[in-house]
């Protein structure tokens, strides 16, 4: 689809964390509960089809042990020239699948939506890719999901400039 609009950054946001967490090693591990995993991996590489979604996904007829990385982005203008989004990201896991087996996460405490929701805060919080400055932190606060699984919902603030100069600010 060609032009430019006053949104690009929903999905260009998206795509970018998308492609920050699915890269590191440390959120990859978590999610297929290998620490080691080969990054090179068909594995790890599925991930992106299997484990991020840039919607709202969560299927309450979702069979597999699982966790599940969910991204979304809505933008609201401040002003004439400067507009914010607020960038969210869901943790969603499978109860049967939230223990991490110490064998394997050695020296690792908690369970896996902790350890994801503190990786992913880990590889976002200084990210300077998005908007004017560092993404500010907001909020992790539990997010309601079917009976099966559990989720933590982390959203950051993005100060930006307002519309793009060549569409015009009206």
């Amino acid at each position: 689809m060609a032009g430019v609009s006053h949104l690009d950054e929903i999905i260009d946001d998206k795509t970018k964390v998308i492609n920050m967490l699915g890269t590191s090693q440390k959120v990859v591990g978590l999610l297929l509960d290998n620490p080691s995993i080969d990054m090179e991996s068909d594995a790890a590489y599925a991930v992106f089809d299997n484990n991020f979604f840039d919607y709202d996904y969560v299927d309450d007829t979702l069979l597999t042990a699982t966790a599940l990385i969910l991204v979304d982005v809505d933008v609201q203008a401040t002003s004439s020239t400067m507009d914010e989004a607020n960038l969210y990201i869901q943790v969603v896991v499978s109860k049967g699948y939230m223990k991490l087996e110490s064998t394997v996460f050695k020296g690792v405490k908690g369970n896996r939506k902790d350890n994801l929701t503190r990786q992913i805060d880990l590889v976002l919080r200084d990210s300077r890719d998005f908007g004017i400055g560092k993404l500010e932190f907001v909020s992790a606060i539990t997010a309601n999901v079917p009976d099966s699984l559990t989720s933590k919902l982390i959203t950051y603030r993005i100060p930006n400039f307002g519309k793009d100069r060549k569409l015009g600010n009206g």
